[in-house]
């Protein structure tokens, strides 16, 4: 019987929460699995593993009726053992049982181990975090709904906006990663990578590891020729990142079922836009350009990035480019609107 912190203890299974599956698509994919002193979740894209603070026999536990109960629960400290049936929690004057499997179906001995741990660029999650807005969240081209990772630079495209971010990776070649999965490691301060068959694994120094599955890049297409060289100039004000911030309180459910806010520019002025079920917001800001007025889409998150740290935005007739003082480079399909 383990006397633990049950706050620790459940922030601990919330870093594993992004192997989880709502569905069954493979046998305990919703489930917390402990084995070998480990604790994993795999969803048979995304498997998290870290150090199991438990000493139980192996064993899978549902992670919605786990997680509830410990999150419900007032007690600073609880006790966990297994018993023939359940994973047992006790708190006090309180217990609660989880269904437990004694037997582990989970196949994460489908997953390569990593070799070498290469110790990540200090800008990857940095960089990473520039280049998953212009993920598709549309399911019509897998390439578009993924990471691309090269040897000099990682980036992603839509079909409306492209990111390509400098950046070098020590890799036999180009890989994509699912833009959905790979974006649930920029909070987690990783630190290493390693590529193993078909996987890629990061980890941080607490231990906790994550592995991606990874896909062949040969016929990802050459975005960079989207970007601009020549066009009228535009001044993005730092004040624009904080208010891109306060434009996404409505983006996290937009009406089109997307993350973006709604840029619309014209002559001297910027208009941020968002809106969803609960509500809008509108924001104007002055802006030094002076040409037509122009409409585009984008994450707030992107939005405040590119504010802070542009070194030069380009306008054309059909396209913007933003570079950054680190010459990452964003570009995006524009509207123009009549007066």
């Amino acid at each position: 019987m383990d006397k633990i912190d049950r706050l620790k203890f459940l922030q601990k299974l919330e870093t594993l929460s992004a192997g989880l599956s709502s569905r069954e698509l493979i046998e305990q994919s919703s489930c917390f699995v402990f084995t070998d002193g480990m604790l994993w979740t795999f969803n048979d894209a995304i498997a998290c593993s870290r150090k199991s603070p438990l000493d139980i026999p192996d064993c899978a536990v549902g992670a919605k009726p786990l997680l509830e109960l410990l999150r419900r629960l007032p007690d600073e400290s609880i006790t966990i053992s297994a018993a023939d049936k359940h994973l047992m929690i006790k708190g006090k004057n309180k217990r609660g049982g989880i269904r437990m499997e004694k037997e582990v179906m989970l196949p994460i001995g489908s997953i390569d181990s990593p070799n070498k741990w290469i110790k990540l660029s200090e800008h990857f999650l940095e960089a990473l975090e520039f280049v998953v807005g212009c993920v598709s969240t549309k399911e019509d081209s897998f390439d578009l709904q993924c990471v691309h990772i090269t040897k000099k630079f990682i980036e992603a495209c839509d079909n409306f906006q492209f990111s390509r971010y400098p950046l070098k990776m020590k890799l036999e070649n180009s890989i994509l990663v699912l833009g959905k999965m790979i974006k649930s490691i920029i909070p987690l301060g990783m630190t290493e990578y390693s590529i193993a068959k078909g996987w890629i694994h990061f980890r941080n120094e607490a231990g906790l590891g994550y592995a991606l599955r990874i896909y062949p890049a040969d016929d990802y297409l050459d975005f960079s020729k989207l970007t601009i060289t020549e066009g009228k100039p535009l001044s993005l004000g730092k004040t624009l990142a904080e208010a891109a911030e306060r434009t996404a309180m409505f983006a996290e459910q937009l009406l089109d079922d997307t993350h973006n806010i709604h840029v619309e520019l014209s002559k001297n002025q910027i208009v941020l836009k968002s809106e969803s079920i609960d509500g809008f917001f509108q924001e104007r800001k002055k802006a030094e350009y002076k040409g037509d007025k122009i409409n585009f889409q984008i994450m707030p998150e992107q939005l405040a990035l590119l504010a802070r740290n542009y070194r030069q935005t380009l306008i054309s007739d059909n396209r913007l480019t933003v570079q950054t003082d680190n010459n990452a480079i964003f570009v995006s399909v524009i509207e123009k609107k009549d007066d």
